[in-house]
């Protein structure tokens, strides 16, 4: 029934040895046009389903996104280890925007931050939410073979199961390019208005915007 769009930023752009700065994990419908679900959208499209379902016990806010700035310094010591790729640094200051990347890594130190590990909780406890409740049908990312596969191997170095199946994976750029799809129009939610690219959070809005409307212009719904 619902998706979940999942986004990082990090400095470098290997899976397995990149730090990751940040994570976004925003929930959505495919087939809506009005871009992330909120809490309240979950629950009514629950309740038309099954009016008695576990879930409709849970505030709306149960369902807020994730949204974690992780200190630096946490996911390159142990057990993480990673190491800053020079190449992507030199890109962030050039290039992805210099004053982002300081908001970010100041966010991650500060009392808005959270440690690699604690990103990870985060992460496993809200796809576990869809999982248990019964609503995951898919996790998408641009792409799952970065993105994803960081994630994955984040959690096995704490020894902690993936929260999704690999048969659950979608591909952004697959979804929009089989369109031949590059759209920049329909509802805008304020995350995007007020955010910049390169910020994980903007990043999921824009990218399930892009997602439903390629959907849409197919003309075939979501799992029909």
């Amino acid at each position: 029934m619902f998706h979940l769009m999942v986004d990082s930023e990090t400095l470098g752009v290997k899976s397995n040895t990149a730090p990751m700065i940040q994570l976004a994990i925003v929930p959505f419908d495919p087939n809506a046009n009005h871009g992330p679900a909120t809490g309240a959208y979950i629950k009514r499209m629950i309740g038309e389903i099954d009016p008695n379902h576990a879930a409709l016990d849970h505030d709306d806010e149960y369902w807020d996104p994730v949204n974690c700035y992780i200190d630096l310094k946490t996911v390159c010591r142990p057990p993480f280890n990673r190491t800053i790729d020079p190449d992507t640094l030199m890109w962030w200051l050039t290039e992805g925007g210099a004053d982002l990347l300081t908001e970010i890594l100041q966010k991650g130190k500060g009392e808005t931050g959270v440690s690699m590990h604690e990103a990870l909780n985060q992460a496993e406890y809200y796809i576990a939410k869809f999982r248990n409740a019964g609503i995951l049908s898919g996790v998408w990312a641009n792409s799952p073979s970065f993105d994803l596969a960081m994630l994955k191997d984040l959690f096995s170095q704490v020894e902690t199961e993936c929260t999704w199946s690999f048969r659950q994976e979608l591909d952004f750029r697959t979804e929009t390019r089989r369109q031949q799809f590059d759209w920049g129009g329909g509802f805008v939610t304020k995350v995007e208005e007020d955010g910049r690219g390169h910020d994980a959070f903007v990043d999921c809005h824009r990218q399930i915007r892009n997602v439903q409307e390629a959907i849409r212009s197919s003309g075939r719904p979501w799992g029909a």
